[in-house]
């Protein structure tokens, strides 16, 4: 699949500006990378459904090594309801990048039971770790793409039985292996104790012939 990169172009002039004033800077820099294409859930999402988001793509294009981070963060203009940032996460370990190195990050989506349906649109932000500084500025990268999926309205797909419900059928079938356990406990006491009593009551007649 072909791969579109953005850059950082919000703080390549900052950047560009730090490295006139301070030449001693040109020998290191600091960026990062996302994929152009947007990073869109392929089905639709139902409120108090868990997906798995496609991963996002994150490439290291400065000299310093980058421990990468995700966020969501609305910077799209168009319409669409805004995703809550605690909706998306991270489902790996923290990526830490080489210089020029790319990694996949993947991603979570977990839509609470009580989401309002509708096309939702954000951006996934991928920000670095490390940073240039200069005199009392410190520079650091980031990069953003596009985040889009829908919800809509109805129970997730093969959970129509809440979770609740399987525990309760467990917890009747114990109950009534347990019943049935001791009703047969109970019937091997009762024909124990009437053959004893059988047994107390014939022995004497047998002495006496």
């Amino acid at each position: 699949m072909h791969m579109r990169w953005l850059a950082v172009p919000f703080t390549l002039p900052a950047a560009l500006l730090v490295i006139a004033g301070f030449p001693q800077l040109s020998e290191a820099s600091v960026g990062v990378g996302v994929q152009g294409n947007p990073v869109r859930l392929g089905a639709v999402a139902h409120p108090g459904g868990s997906y798995t988001l496609p991963s996002v793509a994150v490439i290291n294009t400065g000299t310093e090594d980058e421990t990468i981070s995700v966020r969501v963060e609305r910077l799209s203009r168009g319409p669409g309801l805004t995703v809550p940032p605690s909706w998306v996460h991270a489902t790996g370990p923290d990526v830490s990048l080489s210089p020029q190195q790319t990694a996949r990050i993947p991603l979570g989506l977990e839509v609470p039971a009580d989401a309002k349906p509708g096309t939702y649109l954000s951006d996934i932000v991928v920000v670095g770790s490390a940073n240039v500084s200069a005199g009392q500025a410190n520079l650091g990268a980031a990069a953003a793409t596009t985040l889009e999926f829908k919800i809509v309205p109805g129970a997730v797909p093969g959970s129509a039985i809440p979770g609740w419900t399987w525990w309760a059928l467990g917890l009747l079938v114990i109950l009534a292996a347990a019943a049935i356990g001791v009703r047969r406990s109970s019937l091997w006491a009762r024909i124990e104790q009437k053959a004893t009593t059988g047994d107390s009551v014939d022995h004497p007649g047998g002495d006496r012939a």
